[in-house]
């Protein structure tokens, strides 16, 4: 298979936030590239094309769909982290508030129901759309027409690039964090923008010095790696933010008359700061490659 390439140039004035998807998929495209049975549903270019080209897509449908925005996020912190050291439903999961309610551990929760959407559902997406995906292949298999066949597939696209995006996001530690866009007051105020300097910004300027090299992942079980792996991504999360007010620090040092809710326009801070995020940044779009490759190879497409 030929992977069709995409120009870094026209990569860089891609909308916010499709930079890194684009980027992951095509180098999942790469990763599957022995697969016959991945093969034998992209098999024409439209369909690899597409697989990169509308990476982002799901981002798009939040301006009309309410509720995909929650697909997108989950505020571990929201929660005991220690819930998630293993899979866990969502009735399972209200059942454990409850308890808690009762107890005092989740004495302000409110509305269980309400409390758990709010605080995002990706841990669950990802694993109903494995489920869904599997289900899509199945049929694929007892169909008899070409007509139907090619309907099937262009499913199983549109759910791949949804699946897709979706691990990207989970891999993105600020995706993880009720404070994902450093909102609440820290040592200065407010740390907003940092959301989107760490996974759009400083990726766009400094991606051709990261070194992309997918790790090969042995996983006993999906579902329970899914949410212990998230709870590990998200310390990272608390990392990102507590660096931030050290870099600050560090660049005030020598530029007296910065501000503070100004600096992630400042080009020097954000090159700064990419000093120390790059290698952060480089290891979970690793992960995601990864991740997403594993699961198309060893749990879809097999």
């Amino acid at each position: 298979m030929k992977v069709i390439s995409a120009s870094v140039i026209v990569l860089l004035f891609c909308n916010f936030g499709a930079f890194v998807h684009k980027i992951v998929n095509k180098r999942v495209l790469v990763e599957c590239e022995k697969n016959k049975k991945f093969l034998s549903v992209f098999k024409k270019k439209r369909m690899l094309e597409n697989f990169v080209m509308n990476a982002a897509e799901p981002d798009k449908r939040k301006k009309k769909d309410l509720g995909e925005r929650y697909k997108h996020f989950f505020h571990v912190n929201a929660y005991e982290p220690g819930e998630f050291s293993r899979y866990i439903s969502r009735e399972d999961l209200k059942k454990k508030i409850l308890d808690g309610k009762k107890s005092g551990k989740y004495k302000d929760v409110g509305d269980v129901d309400g409390y758990i959407k709010r605080h995002g559902d990706l841990p669950w997406v990802i694993i109903d759309k494995i489920v869904l995906l599997k289900s899509l292949m199945a049929d694929r298999g007892v169909v008899e027409s070409d007509i139907d066949r090619d309907d099937i597939d262009n499913k199983i696209l549109s759910e791949c690039i949804n699946l897709a995006h979706y691990i990207t996001d989970f891999c993105t530690p600020l995706h993880l964090n009720e404070n994902y866009d450093g909102c609440d007051d820290y040592k200065y105020g407010s740390q907003t923008g940092i959301h989107k300097m760490w996974e759009d910004v400083i990726p766009r300027l400094f991606f051709k010095k990261y070194k992309i090299a997918p790790v090969k992942l042995v996983i006993d079980d999906l579902n329970d790696y899914i949410f212990s792996k998230m709870v590990e991504i998200y310390k990272k999360s608390e990392d990102i933010l507590k660096k931030d007010l050290d870099i600050f620090d560090i660049y005030k040092s020598s530029n007296k008359t910065i501000y503070y809710d100004l600096r992630f326009k400042d080009k020097k801070y954000v090159k700064l700061s990419a000093k120390y995020y790059n290698a952060y940044i480089k290891k979970q779009i690793n992960l995601a490659i990864s991740l997403i490759s594993y699961i198309f190879n060893k749990h879809i497409f097999v």
